[in-house]
């Protein structure tokens, strides 16, 4: 367990490193256990929204999921998830990265290398983000059915569309 850990820290730190010069920052509030899983955050805040890269894990980790996420701030004070995918299910892949086998654990720096593999692939999914860059492309998405509210259109998605109307049209960074 205590090896695996070390993946789990070494996808942690190669994150935050790769991440921190796209501004996003780890997020401690982005912690959590929900069940048999733990989550890790960084989150790039740009006012209107909050673009997140997550990670997940088991109790027991063997393997890491990694997540993107994209949250408006509602009026009430608490954020609401307008979209997320996996990083997977944006570059193709396998899904969870495994971590290596015994031989990929005994060579020297097997946890940097598998770190570096995990950054890799969430660096070239980040331009999934890109169809959230406006309010009004985000609106045109929700309302058209295209986020994870699909075509449910209770009060959630009500105080979201409301939000999103409500912003100025103007380009917004990233």
């Amino acid at each position: 367990m205590a090896a695996d850990s070390s993946f789990v820290e070494a996808v942690s730190q190669a994150l935050t490193e790769g991440l921190e010069p796209l501004r996003f920052a780890r997020d401690p509030s982005r912690n959590r256990s929900i069940q048999d899983l733990s989550w890790r955050g960084w989150t790039r805040d740009l006012g209107w929204k909050q673009t997140t890269v997550e990670i997940s894990y088991p109790q027991q980790p063997d393997h890491v999921l990694v997540h993107l996420r994209v949250y408006l701030p509602c009026p009430e004070g608490e954020e609401t998830m307008l979209d997320g995918t996996s990083v997977a299910g944006v570059v193709g892949g396998r899904g969870r990265h495994y971590f290596p086998n015994l031989l990929g654990r005994l060579l020297p720096s097997g946890e940097n290398r598998f770190g570096k593999e995990v950054l890799s692939d969430t660096l070239k999914a980040l331009p999934w983000f890109e169809r959230y860059s406006t309010p009004e492309a985000c609106l045109r998405l929700l309302e058209a059915g295209e986020t994870n509210w699909g075509q449910a259109r209770g009060r959630s998605y009500q105080i979201l569309k409301a939000y999103l109307s409500n912003l100025k049209e103007m380009p917004w960074p990233g």
